[in-house]
């Protein structure tokens, strides 16, 4: 039996300046955490509830002093029962649990107050061909210096953080232009 691959080059084009943007992720590596989607769509009806996606974070300190966060996308495994979920909400359901958990870690800061809320960057490989299904889906780095990001909003307590995709960057599998 055939498993379908498919690949998917690009989530969403952006103009030149934005893809100038994405080119790799910079800071020193300090470590590394395992991210469970689990805590998120518990508000959907079981029967349409997506797979529980884990990946593993590389966490970064940046020159400026903010923690990054990188998704390891060969790291990326699926588990329980539920609706296979597309490759965006994969990715924008990763990057929401990775500063969540980065809050309740220590590593980005949340404020009691939501005006000017701290702002979270989480990046992720770019240019990637996913294959298989359900349990046995994987994804494959095809160009490595290509990144996508996505910045939050953060705030409340440590316990229960108010966490908001604010906006992202994504070249897709398109060049990068300096």
């Amino acid at each position: 039996m055939k498993l379908l691959t498919l690949a998917f080059f690009a989530l969403i084009a952006f103009s030149s300046i934005a893809l100038a943007e994405t080119s790799m992720p910079s800071g020193t590596k300090i470590g590394t955490m395992v991210v469970n989607t689990g805590m998120l769509n518990q508000d959907i009806p079981p029967a349409g509830r997506p797979r529980k996606v884990i990946s593993e974070i590389t966490i970064m300190l940046t020159a400026g002093g903010q923690y990054e966060y990188v998704i390891g996308t060969s790291t990326i495994r699926f588990s329980g029962d539920g609706v296979d979920p597309s490759t965006l909400q994969i990715f924008n359901d990763l990057a929401k649990a990775t500063v969540i958990q980065g809050i309740q870690m220590g590593y980005t800061p949340c404020t009691l107050n939501c005006t000017g809320a701290t702002v979270a960057k989480v990046w992720a490989e770019s240019c990637i061909e996913r294959t298989g299904t359900g349990l046995d889906t994987r994804f494959v780095t095809v160009n490595p210096a290509l990144f996508s990001w996505r910045n939050f909003s953060a705030c409340g307590t440590p316990a229960s953080p108010v966490v908001t995709q604010i906006n992202m960057a994504d070249p897709g599998c398109q060049a990068v232009i300096r």
